[in-house]
């Protein structure tokens, strides 16, 4: 009944929306002119601002996870985030264009008392926008948020940012002193025209179990987790696994917010919904696959999650030569397969030979510990969002 609807009511909900953004951006406008900060002052207090809400796993990890060594040093670092996972499956991804409009309002309306709080801070670090999940046209609130702080940073981390909305993802980087990014090719992208320093994504190691034995017993289990979105690459490479199985039994074992099971005639699988077994779960992977079929901004402009989860445990992977750490080199690291039809070849030969996984897998440990741990990254961040 709502989705009948919905052309009549998305009038509303849109008109709805422009008078809140109005209302929001007249209200930023005088806060910054009240608060507007006069000089620049020595920075020890920071404020990150997420674009993800808390209850995604791995939402922490860019900006949230870092608050425990800046308060080690004796500096204020203070986290806002907003909105739930739950909230935006409902809304955004299953949603009508009219609970899309009035979702946005409220992303608008929650980070307004958030925004508000700036002045109290000497730097922000915005992931992505202030506002998140609205494809706004202008970064205004962004352009008036830097005159009431000493420094305003933007972190980018993925090449999907600029390609969604590029007007407005220009126009908020416009606004920053500087910018970080996780990835060597983002930093070339953006290098021409913005002040860029790339701090690798970095992952904590507490949660996750190290592999240590690589022998197969019983039926093989290749493993993957990622969101619904990202699971069409795996669709795409289905035909290959399906001839793998023809060939070699194993099990595809798979954590996403979504079941595909119907989509994937043929192959044994075992789903699971993210939680608190995650880590359990994807510790029983023998081989880990990580595909990326298109190569475009959004996927040469970022390092895949589970690559690294990959990397960081020592499972024994296949990936595609996009989506992947730059430092990684093939047949010391992983495997790559450069081309839809070399996904059965890798499997299969990774499937078939123990030492080849026990050569990645201990490479793979290695190569992480010495690039993507917060220890590593930690001074680097420290003098891009301290110095003046």
């Amino acid at each position: 009944m709502i989705k009948k609807f919905d052309f009549f009511t998305r009038k509303f909900a849109y008109l709805w929306l422009r008078a809140v953004e109005k209302f929001v951006n007249l209200i930023v406008y005088c806060y910054s002119v009240l608060f507007k900060k006069k000089k620049k002052s020595e920075i020890k207090k920071i404020a990150a601002f997420w674009y993800n809400p808390p209850d995604i796993i791995g939402s922490d990890l860019r900006m949230g996870y870092w608050k425990k060594y800046f308060v080690e040093d004796g500096f204020i670092y203070d986290n806002f985030y907003l909105n739930s996972i739950k909230e935006i499956t409902k809304n955004i991804d299953q949603g009508t264009w009219t609970s899309r409009y009035f979702y946005f309002s409220k992303c608008l309306l929650r980070r307004l008392p958030q925004v508000l709080k700036a002045h109290k801070y000497d730097c922000i670090w915005i992931d992505r926008g202030i506002i998140p999940l609205y494809p706004r046209k202008k970064a205004f609130i962004e352009n008036r948020l830097k005159r009431v702080v000493s420094k305003l940073v933007v972190d980018t981390t993925d090449g999907g940012d600029f390609e969604a909305n590029p007007e407005l993802m220009e126009d908020t980087l416009k606004q920053a002193d500087e910018i970080t990014v996780g990835y060597k090719y983002l930093k070339e992208f953006y290098s021409d025209r913005f002040k860029v320093t790339q701090i690798f994504w970095t992952i904590p190691t507490e949660n996750y179990i190290i592999k240590e034995d690589y022998n197969i017993s019983d039926v093989p289990v290749i493993g993957w987790m990622g969101s619904p979105a990202n699971f069409e690459h795996v669709l795409k490479i289905l035909p290959q696994l399906q001839a793998l199985r023809k060939e070699k039994n194993f099990i595809f074992r798979y954590v996403c917010r979504k079941n595909f099971n119907k989509e994937l005639v043929g192959l044994d699988c075992e789903h699971y919904y993210f939680g608190d077994d995650y880590y359990k779960i994807i510790a029983g992977f023998d081989i880990g696959i990580s595909p990326f079929l298109e190569v475009n901004l959004r996927t040469k402009g970022k390092i895949s999650m589970k690559h690294q989860e990959f990397l960081l445990m020592g499972i024994p992977q296949v990936c595609s030569d996009v989506s992947i750490s730059e430092f990684v080199v093939e047949n010391e690291h992983v495997l790559i397969a450069k081309a839809q039809e070399e996904w059965k070849e890798k499997l299969f030969k990774l499937m078939d030979d123990y030492y080849l996984r026990i050569t990645l897998g201990t490479n793979s440990k290695i190569l992480f510990q010495n690039y993507y741990l917060y220890e590593k990254q930690y001074e680097n961040l420290k003098i891009i969002l301290l110095h003046l």
